[in-house]
């Protein structure tokens, strides 16, 4: 249980700061973000439009802007393996006594 709990810190005491934060809200003020109530764009045109969902590829640009995203997720792509694989390097060696935890899977899951 012990093992778990400390894969888990970090959402755990996330969850814990905000519900004490909850639990002292009538004595204490604490400013939240306000959200919408609806699940729908929250930009709006000089008109009072909404903007749509979908936003499109660059107009008439639609080759360039896909170059420029592939030129900008290549190095992000690597530089993630090359964090993984040196992770998994130096959670091999045996004298530093590092073991996989349930969160090793899930984080670079994740990630992806």
């Amino acid at each position: 249980l012990r093992h778990i709990i400390s894969d888990y810190a970090v959402p755990l005491a996330v969850a814990i700061c905000i519900g004490i934060s909850y639990a002292v809200a009538d004595q204490v003020e604490v400013d939240r973000i306000q959200m919408p109530r609806n699940f729908e764009p929250t930009y709006a045109t000089d008109d009072g439009d909404k903007r749509a969902w979908f936003q499109g590829m660059g107009g008439d640009n639609v080759g360039l802007t896909a170059l420029v995203s592939i030129m900008a997720a290549v190095p992000i792509v690597a530089l993630f393996y090359i964090d993984h694989l040196f992770s998994c390097i130096l959670g091999q060696k045996s004298e530093l006594g590092i073991k996989k935890g349930e969160y090793y899977h899930s984080s670079m899951l994740i990630t992806g």
